[in-house]
């Protein structure tokens, strides 16, 4: 029997418009680089994992879960917009 894992609600900060305190410019949204909304693989517990349908459910910890972060353009130039 399979136990159901229930998937963290992943909450996309609101794109309100924000700042760069150095700079005074918009920021901007750039997608995290580590992960897939938020998540990086699937985890139930098992040393050999017997799901059917396995569902992302480890948050990532480079982005919080979040799938992104909010950047300025000047301070991260080579960021992927």
């Amino acid at each position: 029997m399979t136990i159901p894992i229930e998937r963290p609600i992943r909450r996309r900060p609101a794109k309100e418009a924000k700042v760069c305190e150095e700079h005074g410019t918009a920021l901007m949204w750039a997608d995290c680089g580590n992960c897939f909304e938020g998540f990086t693989g699937h985890d139930c517990g098992e040393d050999c994992c017997c799901c059917l349908y396995p569902e992302d459910n480890v948050t990532c910890d480079i982005c919080n879960g979040q799938g992104g972060f909010f950047l300025c353009p000047f301070c991260s130039p080579n960021a992927d917009f």
